[in-house]
């Protein structure tokens, strides 16, 4: 029997597969044998949010919010490093913004006064061995008291914070710290706890033939191109929030346009969450500091009272940031393979 159009139109409905975003994506060709990709697009891309602004959690929550919605509304996902506390809190006073970052990449990061951070790291670079493992071990599992800098351990902490709070193991991490022997050790750690990647590199500095490598035994996270400035020594979202241009979508596409390597360019926009409502330093800053440079720690006991140097932005500025960033987003979407860690790391074993 001759099938009729409707029986050839039922066939191929029940043919078709639905393909979630994570796995239309794992699905994509491999490109110059650098992993999995589209041929159509010109490079990949890693929405950095830096989350990190405890002493803001109100502002950071509905920025946080807003970021998760652009990139959903994009068909992307971002992926935020997030600190303890910063976890912690949203937890307790945000759980809807902790269901909305679920759906997207979740890496880990640290800051003052956690030991890894560079100039609160006097007591690791005293030990070694298992003492020194020993000691990032208990950080990044018990909880630290932000006045005292000392370990609490009648709740959890750290990494391992982090991991309960969204559910699944963060799959970057940075450490902030230079020495090799701290980061030799910090990296095992993280790894036996669920880490896959390390910031290894910042901007621009992988080798643009062999960009996915390891470091310490981790992978590292591939950047050839920089972000986050457009022009000159500032920062992108500052200038333009000053009218003094910066634009970082035209930053990126000079870059793609300037690329003349065989493998796609590995690029990621970092930001932090209180850029877009904040500038100055950040609300701990004058907490841990003697000094807006940051070169001179303060003594514990730390006075978490302390005046701010940071200051609110206006509306004006907050919406010049944010035109900005959405437009970089919606030409990332359109012609850049958009990835997080977690499919950076599927390509590099794959």
């Amino acid at each position: 029997m001759k099938p009729t159009r409707r029986s050839l139109l039922q066939l191929l409905a029940a043919s078709l597969v639905f393909v979630p975003f994570d796995d239309a994506f794992a699905l994509a060709p491999t490109i110059g044998g650098s992993g999995t990709g589209s041929a159509t697009k010109r490079g990949y891309m890693t929405f950095v949010i830096n989350v990190h602004e405890w002493g803001h959690v109100d502002g950071s929550a509905a920025i946080l919010d807003k970021l998760c919605a652009l990139y959903t509304r994009n068909g992307v996902k971002g992926e935020f490093y997030v600190t303890a506390p910063m976890a912690e809190r949203l937890s307790n006073k945000y759980p809807d913004t902790v269901t909305s970052m679920k759906r997207h990449g979740i890496s880990y990061h640290v800051r003052p006064p956690h030991p890894l951070y560079s100039g609160f790291d006097t007591e690791l670079k005293a030990l070694s061995g298992d003492a020194l493992t020993a000691m990032i071990t208990d950080y990044e599992t018990y909880g630290q008291n932000l006045t005292t800098g000392a370990l609490d351990k009648s709740r959890s902490g750290g990494y391992k914070r982090v991991k309960e709070v969204f559910g699944r193991a963060p799959c970057a991490v940075s450490a902030q710290n230079d020495n090799t022997k701290i980061l030799t050790a910090a990296a095992a750690v993280y790894k036996s706890m669920g880490a896959k990647m390390l910031v290894a590199f910042h901007e621009g500095e992988s080798d643009p033939d062999n960009p996915l490598v390891n470091k310490y035994n981790l992978l590292a996270r591939p950047s050839h191109l920089k972000m986050t400035h457009s022009t000159g020594d500032e920062f992108w979202w500052n200038t333009v929030a000053a009218g003094k241009g910066g634009d970082p979508t035209d930053h990126l596409k000079s870059q793609l346009d300037a690329w003349q390597h065989s493998k796609l360019p590995y690029a990621v926009a970092i930001v932090h969450e209180n850029n877009f409502y904040r500038y100055g330093p950040e609300s701990w800053t004058s907490i841990y500091y003697k000094e807006k440079e940051k070169t001179n720690v303060q003594p514990a006991p730390y006075n978490l009272d302390a005046e701010e140097w940071g200051k609110a932005r206006g509306d004006d500025q907050q919406k010049l940031i944010w035109a900005a960033y959405k437009q970089l987003v919606e030409y990332c979407a359109e012609n850049l393979n958009v990835v997080t860690s977690e499919d950076i790391v599927k390509q590099a074993s794959g």
